[in-house]
């Protein structure tokens, strides 16, 4: 039998086992919710209502330089170094002209035709996105 001490640690543990079960279903409904599809709205709704930072133009690879992934782009191949190039300056087709760091994995960005650089649209260790123009070639 329970005294009258045991009775509110009773009730304490009732209630904490009550919480638990509580909690463990509505984890397994939001579960079941989530897996569920939704064919009221598409993927195509969801991006077109969502805020640009940035407007997607076409570009043409032929004229400039775009970043083939996202990461950290440098323009110097080590601190204190120059660039890899400047503007104004002739590159020839597969020449490095920098360098994209992801994941402590370094990538080199190569030219993808000769020509002169004639505007460079990025700062050294800024944060590029794909497809992002980094160089103008004329």
């Amino acid at each position: 039998m329970l005294n009258f001490t045991q009775i509110p640690f009773f009730i304490l543990c009732l209630i904490v086992i009550l919480l638990f079960i509580i909690i463990i279903i509505l984890t397994n409904l939001i579960r079941k919710i989530d897996n569920l599809p939704n064919k009221s709205i598409s993927q195509s709704t969801i991006k077109s209502n969502l805020p640009n930072k940035k407007s997607k133009e076409v570009i043409n690879e032929d004229d400039y330089i775009i970043s083939p992934m996202v990461g950290i782009i440098y323009l110097t191949p080590e601190p204190n170094k120059p660039q890899f190039v400047k503007e104004g300056e002739h590159i020839k087709q597969g020449d490095t002209v920098a360098i994209i760091e992801a994941m402590k994995t370094y990538s080199n960005v190569r030219a993808s035709k000769s020509g002169i650089v004639k505007k460079i649209y990025i700062n050294n260790g800024s944060p590029v996105e794909y497809g992002e123009k980094l160089f103008s070639i004329e």
